[in-house]
């Protein structure tokens, strides 16, 4: 797994789906997205905290904006996730229906 180092933040305009490598982009109030590259595929987003109701809907969305940049295929790094409820899990089911 890549290590995570601080990265600028990045904050897109209302309804911009898009994740720019090595920004962090922050998901609601308690959580955050991440793109790192590592060559040519796959590229991985690392998602940290809470994935719930909150955040569920703008996830949902910039993973398959990835999906959409990088058809080659991502690798979702949920390790530090520390919650997830069932909207985490259909984040996770409709990004795999999408790729």
């Amino acid at each position: 797994m890549p290590t995570l180092d601080p990265a600028p933040s990045f904050t897109p305009e209302p309804g911009e789906a898009s994740l720019r490598p090595g920004a962090v982009h922050r998901l609601g109030r308690h959580a955050d997205i991440r793109l790192t590259t590592r060559g040519p595929a796959p590229v991985t987003v690392a998602v940290t905290g809470e994935i719930d109701l909150a955040c569920a809907d703008e996830l949902t969305a910039q993973l398959c904006a990835a999906l959409d940049a990088y058809p080659q295929g991502i690798e979702l790094d949920f390790a530090s996730v520390s919650f997830c409820d069932c909207r985490g899990l259909t984040v996770m089911l409709t990004a795999q229906a999408a790729a």
